[in-house]
């Protein structure tokens, strides 16, 4: 089983810094993406999805696809891809594997 504090964690550590400045919204209101906080995680977890997959077109990695709605199926266009810094600091493909395994299997601390 995946966790949060063993394997996810220490794939954000080199962007927690960063992205600290990013600002969701929700049903709850906005707050900060704080990658190293597992509430925050959890609660912006498809946001988070959306911007590890943001360079998947570019690198021709199987993209994350819309799961509802008008364009289920479709690529997800990610607005703001994660990590900054354009496609050739994109996340490796097993890390991006891990956090999608993390959320099949229910976000586990």
């Amino acid at each position: 089983m995946v966790s949060f504090n063993s394997d996810i964690k220490p794939i954000f550590a080199r962007y927690t810094a960063c992205m600290k400045r990013v600002v969701l919204g929700d049903t709850q209101g906005t707050a900060n993406l704080e990658l190293d906080d597992y509430e925050c995680v959890k609660r912006f977890y498809y946001q988070v999805q959306v911007a590890i997959h943001g360079y998947d077109e570019a690198v021709g990695a199987p993209p994350l696809l819309v799961k509802d709605g008008p364009d289920k199926g479709k690529p997800v266009k990610a607005s703001h891809p994660m990590p900054p810094g354009g496609q050739d600091r994109r996340m490796e493909q097993k890390k991006i594997d891990l956090y999608d395994q993390w959320v099949k299997e229910g976000m586990h601390p």
